[in-house]
């Protein structure tokens, strides 16, 4: 990714976004920059970062899903975190983390 720097009234735009509700991916997205990049300008002007939290329930899921074969990265996508955040909510629900690689084909019959 080419670097990328932001004015000072872009970055009032990313705060205001920020504050407005947007995650930091969406803010990013915007600006064509990474979320490390909005975190940095959200910190440099004493901006609360908001922890998107999962739910007890959505940790529970998330363990099932990945039992039932679904990779990190769908289930990451399908509940809008990274692959680590996944990645640490199958753990947490007791879950064995699988070697990297091609899951198994499952066929239908």
């Amino acid at each position: 990714m080419a670097q990328t720097f932001l004015d000072a009234s872009q970055v009032d735009e990313l705060v205001a976004m920020y504050l407005g509700g947007k995650t930091m991916r969406e803010v990013a997205g915007h600006f064509d920059v990474h979320r490390t990049t909005v975190a940095i300008h959200l910190r440099r002007r004493s901006v609360p970062v908001r922890r998107g939290k999962l739910s007890a329930a959505q940790v529970a899921e998330i363990g099932t899903l990945y039992d039932q074969g679904f990779t990190l990265a769908e289930i990451g996508a399908r509940f809008a975190v990274g692959q680590n955040i996944a990645r640490r909510a199958v753990l947490h629900a007791g879950g064995m983390i699988r070697r990297p690689g091609r899951r198994a084909q499952t066929t239908l019959a």
